[in-house]
């Protein structure tokens, strides 16, 4: 059987359905002419190892069609960047890039099942090490090893986004979409109940917690904050002494309402 490319216009539809939304994807391909859509119906047909792309449309398939292979910044691959950093993009791309090849039409060719597999595999390898590192957040946030409460979720947060450069101001309406994001992660994660206020439940399974932060777009490990982090030890979460005495401070006024 004779090996089969795909023109161009496929790695646009590839990077909608891999990396935008699906109704974007659909509406791309909407336009595509029925003869383009006959073509690929036919290559995708022919089963694993028989579709090919042109290398270069391999690695606009991860970055867009627009961008270019040096400039990180304008690599257009939102659910990648969720979780990935831009060493982590690169080394999918180098993986891409260390594929067999075979000359078709004139141009160097991957197979397309073998670009697909190294851009998921990439994805969850990050996927993966976010996870595990909230995880640990969990574990090191809960004081006083009674399940990860509202209170300590908030410092979480604060010293997340403290390397930012930004700042919570504990106006009415932060607290507000603060309890109204943990009621969220606690529903998602099937911890909460109707029995008790939302601000007086906990994550018990510290496991759960970061199921339901990424479900809650909740990606704060992605570059690996300093300050959470002991030397040498990458990945590795504590809880400085500030922070312990900021959870304790609200606590007490949680107890004083």
């Amino acid at each position: 059987m004779a090996e089969k490319s795909l023109p161009w216009p496929i790695s646009k539809a590839h990077h909608l359905i891999l990396f935008e939304s699906p109704h974007n994807a659909s509406k791309y391909i909407y336009l595509l002419s029925n003869q383009l859509i006959t073509s690929m119906s036919e290559r995708l047909d022919d089963g694993p190892h028989e579709c090919f792309v042109p290398l270069e449309t391999a690695l606009d398939m991860v970055y867009g069609p627009v961008a270019k292979r040096g400039d990180a910044g304008r690599w257009d691959a939102p659910q990648l960047w969720k979780v990935c950093n831009a060493h982590d993009i690169e080394q999918i791309l180098d993986d891409i890039e260390e594929l067999d090849t075979v000359r078709l039409d004139g141009a160097m060719h991957v197979d397309l099942d073998e670009v697909l597999d190294l851009v998921l595999s990439g994805y969850l390898r990050c996927k993966a090490r976010v996870q595990k590192a909230l995880a640990e957040a969990a574990k090191a946030y809960d004081i006083d090893n009674n399940g990860l409460e509202l209170e300590e979720f908030e410092v979480f947060l604060q010293d997340v986004i403290k390397e930012q450069g930004l700042t919570m101001n504990g106006s009415k309406a932060e607290k507000k979409a603060l309890l109204d994001l943990w009621k969220g992660m606690l529903t998602l994660a099937g911890e909460y109940s109707s029995s008790a206020p939302p601000a007086d439940q906990a994550f018990t399974d510290s496991q759960l917690f970061p199921i339901a932060c990424m479900r809650s777009a909740v990606y704060p490990f992605i570059e690996k904050p300093k300050p959470l982090e002991r030397p040498g030890s990458p990945g590795v979460v504590e809880v400085s002494q500030s922070a312990a005495e900021k959870i304790k401070e609200l606590k007490k006024q949680k107890m004083k309402k």
